[in-house]
């Protein structure tokens, strides 16, 4: 084949294969790809740094005593938020959530059961929670802005809002209120209900919910934020705080892999080159 042929190939070949991607987390509610393991100890909840910078995690890990008790509220092992992780590639903002809550457990408080919440995004850390994205349902991994939220049973003070006649304490935001909110983007979500069993020291069923949220989304929205979620009790929350580049921006990776567009473009100058040489040596014999 000549030059010119295995160019032109070559440029073709790299146009219509798929952006390379520097992670390789896909969601499935497995979080080998995270790093974790079910070995039975500690290390267990350690994330790789293979994920890079951007990677931040929660660890809430403990001892839970005979009468349930989880702060704010009480529960026991169904009702802990064990560990919550995020990182993002430039493209995504990827969450991972271990809890003891299955997600088939359905809120009916007269039962006193209460089923998953809505993951929570507040920019700014300033209580406002702008964003949500549904966890169950058949809209789950929608992601809504300006959402209204419900609260759960606890006060500021950690008491029973119907006991202490006070309000439900506003920064834990459960589940999102039908109807509020607009919707903006729509994420790949996996809440498993196949428990795993022997992570961490403490024995107890854990479940995983995992998801790739398109930074696309939170258009207009950047630096600081907090991530969180609790059930619709609010009987155990988890946070963590991390950052965000504007979409569309230098991504977090210290690693670049060059866009097959772009490997093309260099192909197809390449190209022009050998056939610029080609006509300046005709040119000279001539």
């Amino acid at each position: 084949m000549t030059l010119k042929k295995t160019l032109i190939s070559f440029a073709l070949s790299l146009s219509i294969m798929p952006a390379a991607q520097a992670t390789s987390i896909t969601v499935d509610g497995n979080l080998s790809d995270w790093g974790l393991h079910t070995n039975g100890n500690i290390n267990d909840w350690t994330a790789s740094t293979s994920l890079g910078a951007t990677l931040k995690s929660a660890i809430d890990d403990v001892y839970i005593s005979p009468n349930g008790y989880l702060n704010p509220g009480y529960g026991g092992q169904a009702y802990d938020a064990e560990a919550l992780y995020s990182f993002s590639d430039g493209t995504n903002l990827y969450v991972a959530l271990v809890t003891g809550l299955n997600p088939k457990t359905p809120t009916n408080p007269r039962q006193n059961t209460y089923g998953p919440g809505d993951l929570a995004i507040d920019f700014g850390n300033n209580g406002s929670f702008e964003f949500g994205i549904q966890t169950t349902g058949s809209d789950k991994g929608n992601i809504y802005q300006n959402v209204s939220w419900g609260l759960g049973l606890w006060d500021v003070n950690g008491r029973e809002t119907r006991l202490s006649g006070l309000a439900a304490d506003p920064n834990l935001p459960t589940s999102i209120i039908d109807g509020t909110g607009n919707l903006v983007g729509a994420a790949i979500l996996e809440y498993n209900n196949n428990a795993i069993q022997n992570m961490g020291i403490y024995s107890g069923n854990h479940y995983v919910l995992e998801a790739a949220i398109p930074l696309l989304a939170f258009s207009g929205f950047s630096g600081e934020f907090v991530l969180q979620w609790t059930m619709n009790c609010a009987n155990d929350a988890i946070k963590l705080i991390s950052s965000l580049p504007e979409f569309g921006s230098t991504t977090h990776n210290s690693t670049s892999i060059p866009e097959p567009a772009t490997l093309a473009l260099i192909a197809l100058g390449m190209l022009g080159l050998t056939a610029s040489q080609r006509k300046r040596a005709t040119a000279l014999l001539t």
